[in-house]
Formats: C-alpha cells, structure tokens, sequence
C-alpha cells in the first residue's frame, strides 16, 4: 500500500504526467467549445494576460507550488491551442496577414510565449529544456515580427506619422521589453549588461515613435468625438512603459533616476487612459444598457487584463526592491494583486459566456 501510494503520489506530481492528464482533461472541452471559433492574430493577448496574472499575482495569494504548477500547464496548453488554430487556419488559407494591423498583433505572441515561458520556469525548472525550446521560439517570433514591424516604422517615417493607428503598434515595445525578461530569466548574468541596454533602449525608442503615430492620428481623426475614435488597444500605452521599467529592473542595466521616471511615467499614463477608458464606459452604458454596451467579448480586452498585471508586477518588484516610494506605490503592492485578479476572473467569465453564445450557434 505503502508503495502503490508513493507511485500516485509521484505520477501526480511528475511535470510530464500531470501535462498529458491536463491535455487530456482539457481535449474534449476544446473540441465541444472552442473549435468553431475563429482564430485570431492577436489572440496571443490571451496568453500574455493569464501568463502576468499568474506570474504577479497568484503568489501573493499564497498558493502550493502544485497549484502554480497546474496553472502554468494550463496557461501553457491554452498557447498550444491557439498556435494549434492559427497555423491550421494559415495553411487552410482562412487567416491572412496582409494588413499591417494583423502584422503587428503578432507581437502578442511574442511576448505571450516569453511570459509562458518565464511561468514555466518559475513554477518548474527541471524542464528546463522545454523552457528554453519556448524561448527560442519566442526569439525566431520576434526576429520575423521585428522585421514587420521595422517595415511599419520606415513606413511611417516616410508618410511623416499620419498613418492611421491605435495601440497595437506599442505591442513593438511589450514584445522587445518580453524578450529581456526571457533573457534574463534564463541566462541571467551570463549576457552583458550592454545587450540588455541596447534592447531596452531599441523597445523605447519604437514606444516613443508609436506614441507619435497614435496621438497624430488620434487627435487629428476624432477632434470632434474623442471617444469615437478611442480603441481597446490603446491601453497598451501604459502596459508598455510598466514592461519597460521591469525589464529595467530585472536586467539592471538602468540608474535610479530612470527607473524613476518610467514609473511615474506608467502612473500618469495610466491614469490619462483610464479615465478616457470610464468616459467610453459611461457612454456605452447610456447608449446600449450594461449588457450590450459593458459585458461584450473582443479580443483586444486581453491587453487590458495584461497591462493592469503589468503595471502591478512592475510596481510589486520596484517596491520591493526599495526604490523611492509613496503612497500610490504601496496601494498598489499591498493590494492590487486583488484588482488584477477581480479583473481577469471578470475577462474569462465574459470570454465564456461568448464561448457558450457560439456554440448555440448552427
């Protein structure tokens, strides 16, 4: 008895059993509810929002190491699915790429797969080969879409930024501020310091030519209506300067003074956008009720759930490591694992009920 229990025991707790029992569990409700739908680039958002959430905050909610192994292994069959869907859908000719729009929500695989990956390894390090074969696909991702993206960038330039664009483009800086992240957590000090500051540097200089584009296009468009013109995507602005100062502190490749002000900068961000974000909120509630206008599922509300865990992680690691502080950053790392957390289980209850909607569907 003894023995038959140590073996239990063990194919319960071995990384490979539990991940075929997990993708055994999870086949049959993959295939009842989520083969009809329609992939989408961005999707990858769907990675990068469970994959923060369960880096940031889950720990401080103090669960076993089995439970955050479980979570990874999920997080980790849920980016095995939506690859799965969308290279099926690429070779049946159903998904194209030739908009630059689409080209650039490739970014959200980039860093989703960088986030599964850093998951991974916090939650289960001897697979460690398995983590670095994610990171290298993380890397090949990123070297094809930061040729897309340099296309877009050149583009712009020449068109002197009055290409129409929203959030999205700053998925150029999340993508490179992800990779420093995988570099670092995998390679640690075995990379120069200097390479980490190139990159960071690289995914801030696309964040401030992004922010040029966005803001021409925005105020130029939607004079009249602001929040006509106002997308979902545009939260990322400030998601992309949280990634930013934690690559910034992870990498410590930055002074004091900068790391500062890429803060202060995410705050202030932060709060500009979500206050237009209430305005839009307030406006949809009045024209179409709650249910139409709040409880309504796209893709793109992912980036919300990301950015808000990022900004969290962001402030919970610079808090932690004893930088200057103040009473919003200590609101934010005492508590805010409760926000992101209320926020996500909110996203997948309104990604179910969509899920349930489409399958009722003939």
């Amino acid at each position: 008895m003894l023995d038959m229990g140590y073996g239990v025991e063990y194919l319960v707790q071995s990384p490979l059993i539990l991940l075929l029992i997990l993708f055994a569990v999870s086949h049959p409700l993959y295939v009842h509810f989520f083969r009809r739908i329609a992939p989408e680039i961005a999707s990858g958002s769907i990675v990068m929002a469970l994959g923060i959430v369960a880096l940031a905050c889950l720990p401080q909610f103090h669960f076993s190491s089995f439970t955050m192994l479980v979570v990874a292994m999920e997080v980790i069959i849920i980016w095995f699915y939506l690859a799965v869907k969308l290279v099926q859908s690429g070779i049946q000719g159903e998904l194209r790429v030739d908009h630059a729009s689409d080209r650039i929500g490739m970014g959200t695989w980039v860093a989703g797969t960088s986030t599964t990956a850093i998951l991974l390894d916090h939650a289960e390090q001897t697979l460690h080969g398995f983590i670095v074969f994610l990171g290298i696909i993380a890397l090949v991702l990123y070297l094809i879409y930061f040729i897309f993206i340099s296309q877009w960038f050149v583009l712009c330039i020449k068109k002197k930024f009055h290409l129409p664009v929203n959030g999205m483009v700053l998925l150029a800086t999340v993508s490179t501020q992800s990779i420093v992240l995988l570099l670092v957590e995998l390679f640690r000090d075995d990379i120069p310091t200097m390479v980490y500051f190139i990159l960071i540097l690289m995914g801030l200089i696309f964040y401030f030519v992004g922010a040029i584009c966005i803001l021409r296009h925005f105020f130029q468009d939607h004079r009249q209506h602001l929040l006509a013109g106002w997308s979902n995507s545009n939260v990322i602005n400030h998601g992309a300067l949280s990634i930013t100062g934690l690559a910034m502190l992870n990498s410590k490749a930055f002074s004091e003074w900068m790391i500062v002000a890429v803060w202060w900068g995410a705050a202030i961000f932060f709060l500009i956008i979500e206050l237009l974000e209430s305005g839009r909120f307030l406006v949809r509630i009045r024209m179409r009720g709650i249910r139409s206008g709040v409880f309504v599922y796209h893709t793109s509300q992912w980036t919300r759930v990301f950015t808000f865990g990022m900004l969290y992680a962001f402030t919970l690691t610079y808090y932690s490591l004893g930088y200057p502080s103040n009473l919003i950053v200590e609101i934010i790392a005492n508590y805010g694992q409760y926000f992101v957390a209320c926020l996500a289980c909110v996203q997948v209850i309104v990604a179910m009920f969509y899920v349930l909607k489409q399958e009722r569907k003939p």
